[in-house]
């Protein structure tokens, strides 16, 4: 035991308040406790001085011993010093309540002012004050939206409608930057309900980081993200977007993350949007919203301007990405590009083609299935045909090792008589221009 420690059963007993209040800065937590639990006991013979010097304590148990004795004193002093300890943050719930306990209604204007400080546990005691003091916002601002948000009552701020959109939108970005993924979910929400577009940006945003933080955080974690991207799904949903906002939606589409073009798709087939409404402008947004779905029937129906966006995906496209990744197979391209080409006779936008597209679609002749041997066959030589063809000795070389595959039988296509009667494609080669 510490031998300068304090006996506070002792100080009590002889009601040694000096005592007990050099006592709220020993050094043991406990000590410092028990010190201000027995100057509560004798709190009839406290100063207010003696609260005010244990709300400076470092314990918030001490301070909230002090906030409690504060309120049953009941006099402007006291509720000076609870003001400033709600302005502090710290505690402010806590003194919060205490104000509203005191039930003076004088404190009415200065909660009133607080309800839009930067700090959420000053803005929550605030609110919580004037709920207790009966205070009600009767003009449709700002101040009630807040007001409304410290208190979580999300169906008020919906009826303020669009008032109530911008101290949402920044209470949002405080919950993404302090993880509350309940506050998260419950203002998106709120602002897919009133449906104003400003809110499509920061939730655009929060879905952008999504994927970063689950793929950093730990396994048990990862259900309450999903939960927050099906909800940022569903509050995206429900916006009644104009042209700003609908582009912010549209660029998803162009993003190198796949589950961000699902969201996008998801989103877009529940909104105002028709992709089969297309122009000079948003072509390409409807090309890669049918292209991420795998429907080229869609693509094919665009016409001429497909021509160069597919193109466009096997330049830009790796190897690797392009395995991964079941939406943009090489083969289901280039038969569509095929069937473009002939259509529109534009073989001559294939001299767009770089030679790292060029070589994978010539890999693709060492594929596993015999149609899509055929297809990238076919496309092969109608390059040629058209002038265009595969350049340089690499790839003829590896075009050249492939076309065994194309002319000769394959055992993978053996039946259990050991024919190979099942397809015709021994003779597309025969002609393959090498």
């Amino acid at each position: 035991m510490d031998l300068l420690q304090p006996n506070i059963k002792r100080l009590e007993e002889r009601r040694n308040i000096k005592g007990l209040v050099k006592a709220l800065d020993f050094k043991w937590h406990r000590v410092r406790v028990e010190a201000v639990e027995a100057l509560y006991r004798l709190r009839d013979e406290c100063s207010l001085e003696v609260w005010a010097n244990a709300l400076g304590n470092d314990s918030d148990e001490v301070q909230r011993c002090a906030i409690t004795a504060l309120s049953e004193m009941g006099d402007a002093r006291a509720l000076e010093l609870l003001m400033e300890t709600l302005r502090k943050g710290r505690n402010g719930v806590d003194a919060g309540r205490a104000i509203g306990m005191m039930g003076d209604r004088r404190a009415i204007e200065p909660l009133v002012e607080e309800l839009s400080n930067e700090v959420q546990y000053v803005r929550w005691g605030a609110a919580i004050a004037l709920e207790k003091l009966g205070w009600y916002p009767e003009e449709r601002n700002k101040t009630s939206a807040n007001y409304w948000i410290a208190l979580d009552r999300w169906d008020e701020c919906v009826h303020l409608g669009e008032i109530a959109v911008e101290p949402l939108i920044e209470r949002f970005k405080e919950k993404r930057h302090i993880g509350d993924i309940d506050g998260q979910i419950a203002i998106a929400l709120a602002l897919g309900r009133i449906g104003d577009p400003r809110a499509v940006e920061p939730l655009v945003s929060c879905l952008k980081d999504l994927e970063h933080h689950m793929g950093s955080c730990r396994i048990s974690e990862r259900g309450r993200y999903e939960e927050l991207r099906q909800q940022l799904r569903n509050a995206l949903a429900m916006i009644n977007y104009d042209e700003g906002s609908m582009r912010s939606l549209l660029l998803l589409l162009k993003s190198p993350v796949p589950s961000l073009r699902g969201d996008a798709i998801h989103i877009l087939g529940k909104v105002k949007w028709d992709p089969h409404n297309w122009n000079n402008e948003n072509v390409e947004y409807s090309f890669l919203y049918w292209l991420y779905q795998s429907n080229f029937s869609e693509i094919s129906a665009i016409g001429r301007p497909s021509i160069e966006l597919l193109i466009d995906v096997l330049n830009r496209t790796k190897p690797a990405y392009l395995e991964r990744d079941e939406y943009n197979r090489v083969a289901i391209i280039i038969q569509t590009l095929h069937a473009l080409l002939d259509e529109h006779d534009a073989w001559r936008h294939c001299d767009r083609l770089q030679t790292s597209a060029l070589e994978r679609i010539v890999s693709e002749l060492s594929g596993p299935t015999m149609k899509d041997r055929r297809t990238i066959a076919s496309f092969l030589i109608g390059l040629y045909n058209n002038g265009i063809g595969p350049v340089g000795d690499r790839l003829r070389s590896v075009a050249l090792a492939s076309r065994g595959r194309i002319i000769e039988p394959h055992i993978d296509h053996f039946d259990v008589n050991g024919s190979c009667a099942h397809h015709e494609d021994s003779g597309i080669g025969l002609d393959f221009p090498l």
